[in-house]
């Protein structure tokens, strides 16, 4: 497979039919995973992507890097369903989906766009550095605050959160990265330095 042009490679596989999606500053690409065969590109720019049931929503920072575009694109006929321009909010760490809801998160605080639409749901000033996870409507993440939040997915209200152990500041940046809150099956789980902690929906 020939290597795409740009940097800050974004990478989304489609198991369905065995196809990758990349994005880079230069490009988007649609590669056939099994023997690198490009099967479509277009020259668009995109830092961040995540994919679903067809659709690949990307984000890129435009206007020096003070406004965000994030926008759908229809894998299959390779057309855009929806772009926005928000306040940015970079750097940006994530794009996730959760429900009906496109979440991205950056530096700056947490951006909830309806993802059918497009149209911008909520907006907060909270930091989380990792992806967030959503358990019976509620969704939680890890602030750079030291805190897992629970917020509401309706208007991105905290709704409550908890406070982890004292970090130690040498490693809190790198480990803040690294560790984040993860769904399981009737619960959320994270690492603090020192312990694993589990909550289990009551």
């Amino acid at each position: 497979m020939e290597e795409p042009n740009g940097r800050n490679a974004e990478i989304s596989l489609d198991t369905s039919n065995n196809t990758v999606y990349i994005g880079t500053t230069d490009s988007i690409r649609a590669v056939n995973n099994i023997n690198g065969e490009i099967l479509w590109e277009q020259q668009k720019s995109s830092l961040y992507s995540t994919f679903e049931a067809g659709i690949l929503y990307l984000c890129d920072e435009i206007n020096d890097r003070t406004i965000l575009r994030i926008f759908a694109l229809d894998v299959k006929t390779q057309k855009e369903l929806w772009h926005i321009d928000v306040s940015s909010i970079a750097p940006i760490y994530n794009l996730t989906i959760l429900s009906d809801l496109l979440i991205v998160n950056g530096m700056s605080g947490e951006i909830a766009l309806n993802k059918t639409k497009g149209n911008q749901v909520w907006q907060n000033d909270e930091t989380f550095v990792t992806k967030p996870v959503e358990l019976h409507h509620i969704i939680y993440a890890k602030g750079s605050s030291h805190q897992v939040y629970a917020i509401s997915p309706e208007n991105g209200d905290v709704i409550g959160d908890v406070k982890l152990e004292d970090a130690n500041p040498f490693i809190q940046q790198g480990y803040e990265v690294v560790a984040g809150v993860y769904k399981i099956q009737d619960g959320i789980v994270f690492n603090t330095e020192h312990e694993v902690v589990i909550y289990k929906s009551k």
